[in-house]
């Protein structure tokens, strides 16, 4: 086993009305070191998660249809191909994971 040395990470966050949570993830995630992109895939929000996220630093990729959760992976992997990151994570709007959860395996030092 070894660690990344030198990890830039994409952070993909599909979301969905988030607008009480989309500030709080976006900006831990900008704030960690080895993060370089953050892109919030919107899924046709009605209130004002797309104003909040591209305010708090993120791309944000909005979308005309509600497509559904999968089809918001699918973008945003097919956005963070266009990234130089090495690793690609995605993580929930509603706060069930963190920033430092980035940390917690070891993979990154």
């Amino acid at each position: 086993y070894v660690p990344i040395k030198e990890p830039k990470i994409c952070v993909i966050i599909p979301a969905y009305n988030e607008e009480e949570n989309i500030e709080q993830i976006v900006t831990e995630f900008i704030q960690e070191e080895n993060v370089k992109h953050v892109i919030v895939i919107d899924n046709h929000s009605e209130d004002n998660t797309v104003k909040i996220a591209k305010k708090s630093g993120a791309v944000v990729i909005t979308k005309d249809q509600n497509m559904g959760y999968a089809h918001s992976w699918y973008l945003g992997f097919k956005e963070s191909l266009k990234t130089d990151t090495t690793i690609t994570v995605v993580c929930d709007a509603d706060l069930t994971y963190n920033a430092y959860d980035l940390k917690k395996n070891g993979s990154i030092s």
